[in-house]
């Protein structure tokens, strides 16, 4: 959705759907917020908008030519694992695209932000052709939450959650789930600074029974002048 800024009403509405979809075949589609616009390309001045998200619990990343004529300039599909994979290690199914940033030093890159095979990631990619530079995942956290960077700087932040039994736990997760609450620096060739994780104590009862600690970290936010 193209929104006025000024009064909140849209400018125009973009839907995507897959092409062989019909009455008999639904897709069900996931979005949870990875979305980025380009005003104008750093190679043909054109403006583009790239997306990433679930369908049929697939994760697709793609690009869209935002002009006269709305257009699909490339898409990919991620790697979907085998039910045999699977059985063997859930988590090889667990995914989501959460955020798609900028990267404030080199305009032919983007970074995709989310979960993939069960751990929080972090992708970058380029712009031209969605080609993988690199690829960076976090065995201390399970999901990414939020993230935060500065202007011409190198740095990336992340911070999410730590589910360490994630193998063994029973959906629907409850309250008696542990989390820890996970914090990371990351640098844009893909080398982790650091990362820490934290925990406190949950104070609740239940006929007791005590309540795991459920940290999560939700929001973050940098500012590298004060660094």
């Amino acid at each position: 959705m193209d929104v006025k800024t000024v009064d909140g009403t849209f400018n125009r509405f973009i839907s995507l759907d897959y092409i062989n979809a019909s009455p008999d075949v639904v897709p069900q589609y996931s979005v949870t917020g990875a979305i980025y616009y380009d005003k104008r390309d750093y190679r043909d001045y054109l403006p583009y908008f790239y997306t990433a998200f679930l369908k049929d619990n697939t994760m697709y990343l793609l690009r869209v030519a935002d002009g006269d004529q709305i257009l699909v300039d490339w898409n990919y599909q991620f790697v979907e694992y085998s039910a045999t994979e699977i059985t063997a290690n859930k988590l090889l199914e667990k995914k989501e695209a959460t955020f798609i940033l900028a990267d404030p030093k080199q305009p032919s890159a983007l970074y995709l932000i989310g979960r993939y095979r069960g751990l929080g990631s972090v992708i970058r990619f380029n712009k031209r052709d969605g080609t993988v530079r690199w690829h960076a995942q976090f065995t201390k956290m399970s999901h990414i939450n939020s993230v935060s960077q500065a202007n011409n700087d190198d740095d990336i932040f992340i911070c999410g959650d730590y589910q360490p039994n994630e193998l063994t736990d029973t959906e629907p997760y409850d309250s008696k789930v542990l989390y820890r609450a996970s914090v990371a620096r990351l640098k844009d060739d893909g080398d982790v600074s650091w990362i820490i994780s934290a925990s406190g104590r949950n104070p609740l009862n239940d006929g007791g029974v005590t309540y795991n600690d459920q940290d999560k970290c939700m929001a973050i936010s940098y500012y590298k002048e004060k660094e």
